[in-house]
Formats: structure tokens, C-alpha cells, sequence
């Protein structure tokens, strides 16, 4: 009886093979981004972003008048505002945040400084109607007050 020859991609070895192959290549694919990302993070020296320095009452102010213009001002920007606290307390997600006083007698109409937990105790500390300079992100608007997040105490 003649025994007939399977084909090669019918056997089991030829599959372990390309199991092996395309694992390599799919590993390989998700080493490189990281490499790249090393490399440009150990080529480029550290520049350090200097804070935009203004009043929380103009930072509103620049929201009030024109939102757009004031993303395009301050959106994503690193800022170091001062002014009066006005509201310390937390939000829905526990959420450590400080409110500046405004012109304003509306609640929601504030720049509004969210703090990472860590800065808590500081926080503790603080007072309604105390000067306080803070620096941090601004993320742009919500519910009609400007907010400020990873801000930290300065």
C-alpha cells in the first residue's frame, strides 16, 4: 500500500512554526513603540514650562467674555492664579477642590482648583477668605465654572 504524502501546511509542525513566527513579530511590534519613546525621552533635554501668572477673576473673566478664546488663551496650559478662596470642599467623586471668589454672585460661575489627594492635609489647612496661589492645568469649562485640575498649593 502506497502511502500518500500530506502537504506541508496540512502537518503540525508547520503550524507550531507559524504560531512562534507571528508571536515574535506581534512582540516585536509592541517593543518598538516603547523603545521609540525612550529614545526620544533620553535624547530631548527637559524644558521646564513656565506658569502663565494671573488673577483667578481675570481667568473668569476670559471665559465669561468668550469660552473659544479662552481655550485658545489658557486650555491645556500650565497657570499660577491667585486670589481669595472662596469654597473648600469635595465633589461627587471625592474630589478635593478649592473656588475662588468672584465679581459674581452666582455659585457655578467660579474658577474652580481641583487637587490630587495628596494635597489634602494642605487643604485642611485653608480658610474661606484666605489669599491663596495655586498652580495647575486648565481643562476649560464646566457647568459654567472654569476648572483647574492637578493643581498644587504654591
Amino acid at each position: 500500500m502506497e502511502e500518500t504524502k500530506k502537504k506541508f501546511y496540512k502537518r503540525w509542525w508547520f503550524w507550531v512554526i507559524v504560531v512562534i513566527v507571528f508571536f515574535i513579530v506581534v512582540g516585536s511590534m509592541e517593543d518598538a513603540p516603547k523603545n521609540v519613546q525612550q529614545a526620544e525621552t533620553q535624547t530631548k533635554p527637559e524644558q521646564k514650562v513656565e506658569a502663565i501668572k494671573l488673577a483667578a477673576e481675570t481667568l473668569r473673566q476670559a471665559y465669561k467674555s468668550n469660552e473659544v478664546n479662552g481655550d485658545n488663551l489658557y486650555k491645556g496650559k500650565l497657570v499660577e492664579i491667585s486670589g481669595t478662596v472662596d469654597t473648600i470642599g469635595k465633589d461627587v467623586l471625592d474630589e478635593a477642590y478649592v473656588t475662588f471668589e468672584t465679581n459674581e454672585s452666582v455659585a457655578f460661575d467660579k474658577v474652580q482648583c481641583m487637587f490630587n489627594s495628596t494635597e489634602e492635609n494642605s487643604l485642611a489647612q485653608l480658610k474661606k477668605g484666605q489669599a491663596l496661589k495655586v498652580q495647575g492645568t486648565v481643562s476649560g469649562v464646566s457647568i459654567g465654572s472654569v476648572i483647574v485640575r492637578n493643581c498644587k498649593i504654591i
